[in-house]
């Protein structure tokens, strides 16, 4: 097959985030909805891009005294167009 990769329509996450102040005290939870254009895509990973099968993430940074502390939401996924996989719960607490 030939090199597939996604578009913003084919990706999209919605959720909440959880950041809090002080360790194991939420103090704010945002509502977020992401396509593929708020993710970054993983270039230096060789293998990956040899399988055409690229890796995407998103980087977190402290926002002022908050640090990221939980995720949760929906990740729905359309590899190619007119196949679309079951949505993919995601609920993580981060330990940084």
């Amino acid at each position: 097959g030939g090199k597939f990769l996604p578009d913003d329509a084919q990706v999209e996450f919605s959720g909440v985030e959880g950041w809090e102040y002080l360790p194991g005290v939420l103090t704010l939870e945002r509502p977020v909805i992401w396509t593929l254009s708020d993710f970054n895509a993983v270039i230096n990973s060789g293998i990956n891009w040899q399988h055409h099968k690229p890796l995407y993430r998103r980087v977190y940074h402290k926002e002022g005294d908050r640090t990221l502390a939980a995720l949760k939401g929906v990740l729905h996924y359309s590899p190619q167009p007119g196949l679309v996989l079951p949505p993919v719960n995601v609920e993580e607490r981060l330990w940084i």
